[in-house]
């Protein structure tokens, strides 16, 4: 982990690999009907039942997430973006706790983003979908730790407002996307999900992966499996498919 700083704040970053790094080049290749680049949405969901079940928002643990996301992503024959619905669906995370805000809100301030970042819990985080893009803000009492399957440096920020600086300027969240006086809502609003406590995510048992804390899993992994309606998970995997124990 490297550490960078200025007179204002300090913050650490690492450089690691992305769902499009060469080594998983021969997957592609023998999977051509699946869409390369659409690992984003797996990787988010793994990212955040990984960080809730225990695990450290470090760089070993993160490289385990996007090889299961793309492992998840070749499984699943995914040839299009998910939505967030889409993505809940494989989890027993609420619908109705998907936020959304628009660039306009953020910018005249009516929607305050570092209030989405307070918690009775120690340990939380956001998923966030922008731009077509999924990607994953961990919160602890070591910092805000900011994954994203489509970067090459993960950045840990230490300050709440370091973190908002970040979101706006980096992922965009205050601009409004403009193109010849004509403007594109679709560019100009965020949805996110704040998750506070471990969930079920049946898309883990699908690849089979175990998680690296099992102990601390054991209560939410399979418990609620019996609950979630697979068939569109069966439908996309053939007549074959089988769910995998979880180890």
């Amino acid at each position: 982990m490297s550490t960078t700083s200025t007179n204002e704040s300090v913050s650490e970053y690492f450089e690691t690999i992305t769902q499009y790094d060469q080594k998983f080049d021969e997957l592609w290749i023998e999977n051509p009907t699946v869409k390369k680049g659409l690992a984003c949405p797996y990787f988010s969901l793994f990212t955040a039942e990984m960080f809730m079940n225990g695990c450290e928002p470090d760089k070993n643990q993160h490289e385990k997430n996007i090889e299961s996301a793309i492992n998840c992503n070749i499984l699943m024959g995914s040839s299009d973006e998910m939505d967030f619905k889409q993505l809940i669906s494989y989890t027993d995370l609420a619908e109705k706790d998907i936020g959304c805000t628009l660039a306009e809100l953020i910018q005249s301030g009516d929607f305050k983003l570092e209030e989405l970042f307070t918690s009775d819990s120690t340990d939380y985080c956001v998923i966030f979908l922008k731009n077509a893009k999924f990607f994953v803000v961990m919160c602890n009492d070591t910092g805000y730790h900011i994954r994203d399957a489509h970067e090459s440096i993960q950045h840990t920020l230490f300050d709440k407002n370091q973190l908002v600086d970040m979101l706006n300027n980096t992922y965009q969240f205050n601009c409004v996307v403009d193109v010849g006086g004509l403007t594109y809502g679709e560019y100009s609003s965020i949805e996110f999900i704040k998750i506070e406590k471990k969930f079920t995510n049946v898309l883990h048992n699908l690849i089979g992966s175990n998680l690296d804390n099992t102990e601390k899993a054991a209560d939410t992994d399979n418990a609620l499996l019996a609950e979630f309606d697979l068939g569109n998970i069966s439908d996309d995997m053939g007549s074959d498919f089988e769910l995998s124990d979880t180890e």
